[in-house]
C-alpha cells in the first residue's frame, strides 16, 4: 500500500524519536568512536605549495550526501538554542562535518543519517548523488548551490522537528577549490569549466565541465559526488590534475 508523503514524514519522525530514546543528548549527535562520512580525507600530510599543486596535482575528495542549514533551521530540527557542533574538520579551512544528522524525505522514499556540514549558512541546501535522488523519487538539477539556481523540494526530519524546504535539494556540480595563486599558475580563473583527470589506477577518468572556484581562503581540492567517485575508483589520497594548455598535459584543451 502506497502511503502519502505526510504519513512517511510522520513515520520517520517517530523513528527518529525512538532512536534517540535513552541516548545521551538529543541533537542527533554521532555516537563516540563512530566514523563519520568520508568528507575531507587528508590527501597529503601537509598543504603543498601552489607550484607543487601545479606540478603534482591536488587532493580529490568525495562529498557524500550532506546538508547545510541556516541557524533558524538548526533550531527547528535540533531544538531551541542548538548550534552545529564539529565532529570532524574538513580539508577546507573552517569547514566541518557536524555531530548532527537528519533524515531527508522525498516523494518515493527517505535517506537516514544525512550529515550536516558547518558552519551554518544563510540558505539551507542538501546535496545528493543521482543514485540518492532516484531513491528519494526526485531528480534535482545540477547546480553550484541554491544561490545559483533553484533546487527541488525536500522534507528534513530532525530529533526535535521537521521542515519542508521548497527549493533546497540539488546535485552538486563537480568543482575544484583553488587559491588565486594556484589558479594563476595553472592558467585558470573563477568560473572556468575545464577537464580534470583523476588517474586512479585502472578506473581513472577524465571529468569534463569541472567548475573552478577561487577564493583566498581555499586550498586546492576537487569535490565529486559518490557516484562520480565510485566510477573513477577514488580512494583516500587520490590526486586530480587540471588538463589545461598551461599544464602542458593534453591536446583536448587547446
Amino acid at each position: 500500500m502506497k502511503i502519502s508523503h505526510e504519513e512517511l514524514v510522520r513515520l520517520i519522525t517517530r523513528e527518529v524519536a525512538q532512536q534517540l530514546a535513552g541516548a545521551p543528548g538529543s541533537n542527533g549527535a554521532a555516537e563516540p568512536g563512530r566514523a563519520t562520512t568520508p568528507f575531507g580525507a587528508e590527501a597529503s600530510a601537509k598543504h603543498p605549495s601552489p607550484q607543487q599543486i601545479a606540478d603534482e596535482g591536488f587532493p580529490c575528495n568525495i562529498s557524500a550526501r550532506h546538508g547545510h542549514l541556516t541557524p533558524e533551521h538548526v533550531e527547528i530540527l535540533f531544538g531551541a538554542g542548538q548550534k552545529l557542533t564539529p565532529f570532524k574538520f574538513l580539508y577546507q579551512e573552517g569547514q566541518f562535518a557536524s555531530e548532527q544528522t537528519v533524515h531527508i524525505v522525498g516523494p518515493r522514499g527517505s535517506i537516514a543519517k544525512v550529515r550536516i556540514l558547518g558552519p551554518e549558512r544563510t540558505k539551507s541546501q542538501f546535496e545528493v548523488s543521482r543514485t540518492d535522488a532516484l531513491a528519494l523519487g526526485v531528480m534535482p538539477p545540477i547546480l553550484q548551490s541554491v544561490n545559483h539556481g533553484t533546487g527541488v523540494p525536500i522534507t528534513v526530519v530532525g530529533p526535535n522537528g521537521s521542515v519542508h524546504l521548497t527549493d533546497a535539494l540539488i546535485r552538486a556540480k563537480r568543482h575544484v577549490h583553488l587559491h588565486p595563486d594556484e589558479a594563476a599558475l595553472m592558467g585558470v580563473q573563477d568560473g572556468d569549466e575545464i577537464p580534470v583527470e583523476i588517474p586512479a589506477g585502472d578506473q581513472g577518468l577524465v571529468f569534463y565541465n569541472v567548475l573552478i572556484r577561487t577564493h583566498p581562503d581555499f586550498r586546492a581540492e576537487m569535490h565529486i559526488d559518490t557516484d562520480e567517485g565510485n566510477a573513477a575508483g577514488v580512494m583516500p589520497g587520490a590526486k586530480a590534475h587540471l588538463l589545461t594548455p598551461r599544464a602542458g598535459i593534453c591536446s583536448i584543451c587547446k
